[in-house]
């Protein structure tokens, strides 16, 4: 009877060989592995979590259920996201950068960084800066950095 194939993770293997720069990604992204592959010339972050199918159902209980001649069966696998990519490897760092920098952000924060757009105090600000000496409140504006 033959073997079967071994299973490979990954089509491609990573082209940096540079520890302390998949390590500080590793560590920055809070991730269990790190890739960078360097396909038709481009440069490609990939992140990747070790996942398990019994963690998923617990997270998403109808994620559903793989089977095995009627048997449930559970297996771990390997989660991959491309979040960054460049024409060099500096360029591909300064977009792994941009991207950290995003996942912080909400939609509100970004998009108004993104447009340049001043927004209106809160009333939560007025209330830390103090009330305004008029009974008018006037509107004070925040500049959000892109």
């Amino acid at each position: 009877m033959p073997k079967p194939a071994k299973l490979t993770i990954g089509s491609m293997p990573s082209v940096c060989t540079d520890r302390k720069l998949l390590h500080r990604f590793k560590s920055m992204f809070k991730c269990d592995g790190v890739r960078i592959t360097k396909p038709c010339g481009k440069w490609f972050l990939i992140l990747q979590w070790k996942e398990n199918t019994a963690k998923d159902r617990k997270k998403n209980p109808d994620a559903g259920q793989w089977h095995r001649n009627g048997v449930p069966i559970d297996f771990d696998y390997v989660r991959e996201e491309v979040v960054a990519s460049g024409e060099t490897k500096d360029k591909m760092i300064a977009s792994a950068m941009h991207y950290k920098e995003l996942q912080g952000m909400t939609m509100e924060q970004y998009l108004k960084g993104t447009l340049g757009i001043k927004a209106p105090a809160s009333k939560e600000t007025h209330r830390k800066l103090g009330k305004p000496k008029s009974s008018k409140i006037e509107a004070k504006t925040i500049q959000f950095r892109a």
